[in-house]
């Protein structure tokens, strides 16, 4: 027998899927990543603590990120970081993809900010 913890990880997207892969490797815990991508509060649902977030919820995560405070080389960053995550979304939140329809050409932060915002 291990002394050590073990952790599973990979492919996890769903509550179901980690408990099977609990139940089948015996493992402490999982880890999860891209996955909490497609769904930012997974770990807390895994969990039990939480249900999955609603759409809304997940635009004011996209509108609090517009708002980080973030340096100058960060900043040009951003945009392509949206998209991605908007890209990640669409597994779970069909909305997600409309948006990024519209973000897609945007190469500004404000302008992607002033999007986000009327979504909600």
């Amino acid at each position: 027998t291990l002394t050590i913890p073990v952790i599973a990880n990979g492919e996890i997207w769903t509550v179901e899927q980690a408990e099977l892969c609990k139940q089948r490797s015996g493992c402490d815990d999982i880890m999860i990543g891209r996955p909490a991508l497609t769904i930012p509060n997974l770990a807390q649902v895994i969990r039990g603590h939480q249900s999955i977030m609603t759409w809304a919820q997940v635009l004011d995560l996209l509108l609090d990120y517009a708002n980080y405070p973030l340096s100058f080389e960060l900043k040009a960053y951003y945009p392509n970081r949206v998209k991605q995550w908007l890209k990640f979304l669409v597994g779970h939140y069909p909305e997600a993809k409309l948006l990024f329809d519209e973000v897609k050409r945007e190469r500004d932060r404000e302008v992607i900010a002033g999007i986000l915002l009327k979504q909600m």
